[in-house]
């Protein structure tokens, strides 16, 4: 019995090295008009678990993010209301996937604030295929968005609280909570290196 025990956790450490060796294989790429309708699906359906905002249900909603989505494919660029009013912030999406499968999972990345790509990007959404999540492939572009960023740039990102999994992958790959508001979102960072 305890032979059998040890082969199952050689087999089990062996399956676990080899699929994090071919995370390898998988990149990320700029998104085209051709891959919006699968970053729909995922963020829809993440909105139906509560990953995203729940306005996103809404058919109006979608088409407006469809629209946006488009934008920031052709022209690197996405409009948002804020506090400030409606701001045009830089933005690009990317797809995540192998040469195998080349739609895996998306990220969408813009400036934290008008202006500020130099010195604030955030992660604005991230996605995994859902018959493909639990298998590190979230954890692959969180690491690829970190370090294709310059490392003079501070990293900002926001979870909701039912993103228990993405808010601790943020926090291995050196983001810090730095603030929860009044609605449970936690915002988190990852400051950039020091150049002196």
């Amino acid at each position: 019995m305890l032979k059998n025990v040890k082969i199952m956790d050689i087999f089990s450490a062996f399956k676990l090295w080899k699929a994090k060796r071919n995370l390898l294989s998988y990149q990320l790429r700029l998104a085209t008009v051709a891959d919006l309708d699968f970053v729909m699906n995922e963020v829809v359906d993440g909105a139906k678990n509560g990953h995203y905002a729940s306005t996103l249900l809404n058919p109006e909603e979608q088409k407006g993010l469809y629209e946006q989505l488009k934008n920031v494919v052709h022209y690197s660029h996405m409009g948002r209301i804020s506090q400030r009013g409606v701001e045009y912030i830089f933005a690009q999406l990317w797809i995540y996937g192998s040469s195998k499968d080349n739609q895996v999972g998306f990220c969408l990345l813009s400036e934290k604030l008008p202006g500020s790509v130099e010195s604030e990007m955030e992660l604005y959404k991230i996605g995994v295929r859902k018959d493909l999540r639990g298998l590190g492939h979230g954890r692959r572009i969180a690491e690829l968005f970190v370090t294709k960023m310059p490392k003079t740039v501070k990293l900002y990102a926001r979870c909701y609280k039912c993103s228990e999994v993405m808010f601790m992958l943020l926090k291995e790959v050196g983001f810090d909570h730095v603030n929860t508001t009044l609605g449970g979102t936690r915002e988190l960072e990852k400051r950039p290196y020091i150049v002196s």
